[in-house]
C-alpha cells in the first residue's frame, strides 16, 4: 500500500525552458549585520540569461519592493513579462481556498511598470530554485564569515560597493 501511495503522490520534476525575457524571480536573503542592526539582500534571478542582481536593503516594507523592482528594471533594460517570488505580506496578503490573494498595491505598482507579479507553491523552494541559488551566492559572497574572510561592515554604504559588482 506504500508503494502504491508513493507511486501515485510522487512530486514529477518537469524541464523548464524559460524564453528570454518573460521569467525573472526574487527573493530575500538575509545580509550582515550593520552597527547592530539586520540587512536584507534583495536576490534577483533573470531566468533565460541567469544575469543576478543584489541590491542591500534595511526592510521588506512595499516602498523598498517597489524601489527594488524599479532599480532592477533599470539594471536590466527592460521589463519582464512576469515576476515570481515567494508569498510575503508585500505579494500575497493571505490564502482563500488555497488560492493566493495579491496585494492590490504591489499590483498596481507591477501593472504600471508592465509585468506581472507571480507567487511560487508556499513552502516549496524547489519551484523556484534558480533565485534560491542567487541568494546562497549573494550571501557566501557578502555575509562575513570565517570562509569568505570578509570582514564587519563599518557602515551600509560600504555594503553596497561589493554587492553592485557581485
Amino acid at each position: 500500500m506504500k508503494e502504491s501511495y508513493r507511486a501515485g503522490n510522487r512530486r514529477v520534476f518537469r524541464p523548464w525552458i524559460p524564453e528570454p525575457a518573460m521569467w525573472l524571480q526574487w527573493d530575500w536573503g538575509e545580509g550582515p549585520r550593520i552597527d547592530g542592526r539586520r540587512t536584507s539582500l534583495w536576490c534577483v534571478w533573470l531566468a533565460w540569461s541567469r544575469f543576478r542582481v543584489v541590491i542591500p536593503v534595511l526592510d521588506k516594507t512595499l516602498p523598498t519592493v517597489a524601489a527594488c523592482l524599479d532599480a532592477t528594471f533599470r539594471t536590466l533594460g527592460g521589463v519582464p513579462t512576469y515576476c515570481l517570488t515567494d508569498n510575503e505580506k508585500t505579494v500575497t496578503v493571505e490564502h482563500v481556498a488555497r488560492i493566493a490573494v495579491r496585494n492590490p498595491e504591489l499590483m498596481a505598482i507591477a501593472r504600471y511598470c508592465g509585468t506581472v507579479v507571480r507567487s511560487c507553491v508556499p513552502a516549496d523552494p524547489a519551484s523556484k530554485g534558480g533565485t534560491e541559488v542567487t541568494v546562497r551566492i549573494a550571501k557566501r559572497d557578502l555575509v562575513p564569515t570565517a570562509v569568505n574572510l570578509r570582514t564587519e561592515y563599518a557602515d551600509f554604504a560600504e555594503l553596497h560597493r561589493p554587492a553592485r559588482t557581485s
